[in-house]
């Protein structure tokens, strides 16, 4: 007598895998983000110090974001877990890339038509930072917590 009793898979990516993970990403980051700034600021690491010394706590706390969100997008699709984990970091970028581009296009006075003439007009204190020395910091942050998202 066969057993007939066999589930079977797809192959396909759970989006509401992917989805929660990276709810659980966005929620473990704001849990972790006040601990980083804690040890930081424990170590006594002034803001103009040293890129490394303030880039190493918050790749921590990257990475240990993305350990909890690509777990959970993991065990909710309950297949291909590696996938749906290494998939949540990829919808991350995907959101980043997103935002980005939204903000060029605000720059660019695409919006201006609804009142929005710069990013500043949609994220408050923009206009204080300094953009070059932002540039460097957000680029070299965003590759190396994007390679410790996808190592989580």
């Amino acid at each position: 007598m066969a057993n007939t009793n066999v589930v079977v898979r797809p192959a396909a990516t759970s989006w509401g895998a992917v989805l929660g993970g990276w709810v659980a990403t966005i929620g473990a980051s704001v849990i972790f983000a006040p601990i980083v700034a804690g040890l930081v600021a424990a170590a006594g690491v002034q803001a103009g110090a040293s890129d490394l010394a303030l880039a190493v706590p918050v790749v921590l706390g990257l990475l240990l974001s993305y350990l909890v969100g690509g777990y959970i997008a993991g065990r909710m699709a309950g297949y291909r877990t590696s996938w749906h984990g290494m998939m949540t970091a990829f919808f991350s970028l995907f959101i980043v890339l997103l935002v980005l581009l939204l903000g060029a296009a605000a720059d660019a006075g695409i919006f201006a038509g609804s009142g929005i003439r710069s990013l500043a007009d949609v994220v408050p204190g923009v206009r204080d930072l300094n953009i070059d020395s932002l540039g460097n910091a957000v680029s070299f942050g965003a590759i190396l917590g994007f390679l410790a998202a996808i190592f989580g």
